[in-house]
């Protein structure tokens, strides 16, 4: 889930819940003046449901249908505006592993129980399957060298395309990289094949204007430390990216982390507890102060110590010595153990 998109307040999270019961009434529907029929709800999101949707001529496509809530219409315009950018480069090559626009359109519902009318602006994108991390889970254990190989190919090709084109996907994640078939239709290995969906944390990389965006365990450092973020930020993700195709780990994983299951995932990357920390502060905004903390204690485990960089513009989290405030010392960890 996009970092930008909690609902802080019980009305809007009264507006999430009818809308969520609105949404589910859907299925079946037809919609866009008859040109889609609504099939089976694909995944949800805080603000979006997908929905399978066929049209009249029996083409398959997927419909993105975001919450009428009008504070979050402006998620809507960015995505749509970024879709509909990379559709004037489609026939680029590399344009295959990214998610394609096809249409977007607004459906209006009106409710005669309650006498209330809610309209639901609609991304229609091509269709794709099940994502990395449900392969993962599927096989419950880390993908062939080969199959890797591949993957980080097309990720790497695919986040070629967005970069080429001013765009910073800030949200790169193995639940945002989608199959191109679902995994019952994968015949081998060299059936598999990805792309890259859901641009709702995008932005053109002139026209930042968060600090935080993005999902903790894939952040980088400039994105934890709200130091401001650029392309580099996404390259940092498909490092975290490779460390989980190979491993069905997170590479930085957290204490409350519900997607490892298993007690090797303690052995496997890095992994906190949370014991050690003595927050001090709180910045209020974006990620957990104490998650942060964590995060960085994590990353130099890994990798050492810190750019005086990041060092300087942590000032929250590290004392004037360049060491992590409650933590001075960190043991290093080997990922090959």
């Amino acid at each position: 889930m996009d970092a930008e998109n909690s609902l802080n307040s019980n009305n809007s999270e009264s507006t999430a819940l009818m809308d969520d019961i609105y949404a589910r009434r859907l299925e079946g529907k037809w919609v866009h003046n008859g040109g889609y029929q609504i099939e089976e709800m694909l995944g949800e999101g805080g603000f979006t449901t997908v929905w399978r949707m066929r049209s009249r001529d029996g083409n398959y496509s997927a419909g993105k249908f975001f919450t009428s809530d009008p504070k979050h219409l402006k998620y809507f315009s960015r995505e749509l505006q970024l879709l509909m950018r990379l559709r004037e480069f489609r026939f680029e090559e590399n344009a295959k592993y990214v998610m394609s626009y096809f249409d977007h359109f607004s459906y209006i519902d009106f409710d005669m129980q309650s006498g209330i009318t809610r309209n639901y602006p609609v991304i229609v994108t091509n269709l794709l399957g099940d994502s990395v991390s449900d392969l993962l889970h599927h096989l419950h254990r880390g993908l062939s060298l080969d199959v890797v190989r591949r993957l980080m190919k097309q990720l790497f090709m695919g986040l070629n395309f967005l970069h080429s084109h001013g765009i910073v996907h800030g949200d790169l994640k193995t639940e945002n990289l989608l199959l191109t078939k679902k995994i019952d239709n994968i015949s081998g290995n060299d059936d598999i094949n990805l792309c890259i969906s859901d641009l709702n944390s995008s932005s053109f990389a002139d026209k930042i204007t968060s600090k935080m965006v993005g999902t903790q365990e894939y952040a980088a450092p400039e994105i934890v430390l709200e130091l401001g973020y650029d392309y580099k930020a996404d390259i940092w993700s498909c490092g975290c990216i490779l460390y989980e195709l190979l491993t069905d780990q997170h590479l930085f994983s957290f204490g409350d982390d519900s997607s490892d299951e298993s007690s090797e995932g303690e052995e496997s990357g890095s992994s906190y507890s949370g014991s050690e920390s003595e927050s001090e502060s709180d910045s209020g905004e974006g990620f957990d102060w104490d998650t942060n903390y964590q995060h960085l204690i994590m990353m130099e485990q890994v990798l050492g110590r810190p750019p005086s960089k990041f060092i300087r513009g942590g000032r929250d989290y590290y004392n004037s010595k360049g060491r992590l405030k409650h933590n001075p010392r960190t043991d290093p960890i080997s990922l090959l153990e």
